[in-house]
């Protein structure tokens, strides 16, 4: 049983914040072996969910185990850069 490239698109966004069933995980995964344009697509979405981690300084500095006087640093170095 295959899913449409709609629902595909709809499991890997899904994908980035909740875990998928089982299920969910299997017909994906078959999916995007077969699809390359959902393949594609897969990457991108990836891609670009780093990148906007990245441009997030305070989400991005919550999931790193640094020490406060490190993280406050940081915080300095980036506000003097904007």
């Amino acid at each position: 049983m295959m899913i449409s490239c709609r629902e595909a698109m709809e499991l890997a966004s899904k994908e980035l914040d909740t875990p998928l069933s089982g299920k969910e995980r299997l017909l994906l995964r078959l999916h995007v072996w077969f699809c390359t344009g959902c393949r594609r697509y897969e990457r991108q979405l990836q891609w670009m969910h780093e990148v906007c981690k990245l441009s997030n300084p305070e989400a991005w500095l919550s999931e790193v185990r640094l020490s406060s006087q490190a993280r406050q640093r940081i915080r300095q170095r980036l506000q003097r850069g904007q």
